[in-house]
């Protein structure tokens, strides 16, 4: 479901917004985006539901929203398998821990290797404990994610916990390089 729904949301964006957007400009999804679709689902006879890149044709609210579920449905088909039990919004949904210096494209790949810590599939999105985000006009890959996460027991501040991204270590070769990856 979430999977889907996550599909969904980033082919409206698309269909809505792409068209009418100057060059370079993409509906990245945040907040700002939420609240438009909000105001243009109740607004079914805004200009916005008009696709400008077919001539001669209104779509209309319902018609985007129809596209927005099948191109979501195809998309997911194609990436994920037809069999939507076994769709997954862990498996769009991914985070690659890279280094900052040695883990980019123009490193050789065994360093890359050595220095990066995934694919991860991750749970949630933005709006959640546990908090990730991901740019619907570039895919689903998380792109940002915090370095730390912390549990503060405020009744024995001693009590409290808190664990890195990856681990305590900045050398690869070191055994807590990544040893906190998965609690994280």
């Amino acid at each position: 479901a979430a999977a889907y729904y996550n599909a969904v949301w980033r082919n409206l964006l698309e269909l809505l917004f792409d068209d009418e957007l100057p060059t370079g400009l993409k509906a990245d999804g945040d907040a700002r985006w939420r609240s438009a679709v909000q105001v243009l689902l109740a607004n079914p006879k805004s200009a916005w539901w008009d696709n400008k890149l077919t001539p001669n044709v209104t779509e209309g609210k319902d018609e985007v929203l129809r596209q927005a579920l099948v191109e979501a449905r195809l998309e997911l088909t194609r990436e994920l398998g037809k069999d939507p039990a076994k769709w997954q919004w862990g498996k769009l949904h991914r985070l690659t821990l890279e280094h900052p210096v040695l883990g980019g494209d123009t490193v050789p790949g065994p360093v890359r290797w050595l220095v990066n810590e995934g694919p991860h599939d991750m749970p949630g999105g933005s709006s959640i404990v546990n908090a990730n985000g991901w740019t619907a006009s570039e895919g689903y890959e998380v792109d940002w994610a915090p370095s730390m996460r912390m549990v503060v027991d405020l009744s024995d501040l001693d009590r409290s916990t808190w664990i890195n991204q990856t681990g305590v270590s900045g050398h690869p070769t070191d055994a807590h390089y990544a040893d906190q990856v998965e609690d994280w």
